[in-house]
């Protein structure tokens, strides 16, 4: 191997390049601040979801209640339960919601949800709501897991 140098120009002053590299420690800064724009993002979007969107099943029953009152003959058919009487089909069959059935009845009103049938007894079922807008109480509930 030969080693050769060679003298520079005269009168060239040709500085080196500098490049300039980020340390790590700037890479977490910008990771976190990072993070924190999502996470602002994220929550402004949840902040902005319809409020017909339930996040949890605590408002079930009322919106059992609301399903009822409204009464939707295309959604909730009319059947024949007995010979000459006719109910809607979630009365007799309940309503499934986030993976629940729940029942109702009309307090004074004749019903053929299975407790008023006689086919769970009051201790087998969870009283979730009492609606007493009306001159007939609507009570929803669901039987409570064996």
């Amino acid at each position: 191997m030969i080693n050769v140098q060679i003298p520079r120009t005269i009168g060239s002053n040709r500085s080196q390049a500098q490049l300039w590299r980020p340390s790590s420690h700037l890479f977490w800064v910008l990771l976190a601040l990072q993070g924190l724009v999502i996470m602002g993002i994220l929550f402004f979007v949840l902040s902005r979801l319809p409020a017909g969107m339930p996040l949890s099943q605590a408002d079930n029953p009322q919106r059992v209640r609301d399903f009822v009152l409204a009464g939707d003959r295309a959604v909730d058919p009319l059947i024949e339960v007995a010979p000459g009487v006719i109910q809607r089909s979630s009365s007799l069959r309940g309503l499934q919601l986030n993976h629940q059935t729940y029942y109702y009845y009309y307090e004074g009103r004749l019903s053929y949800d299975p407790l008023s049938r006689g086919a769970v007894t009051a201790d087998q079922v969870e009283l979730l709501l009492r609606d007493t807008e009306s001159d007939a109480p609507l009570v929803i509930y669901r039987i409570r897991d064996k």
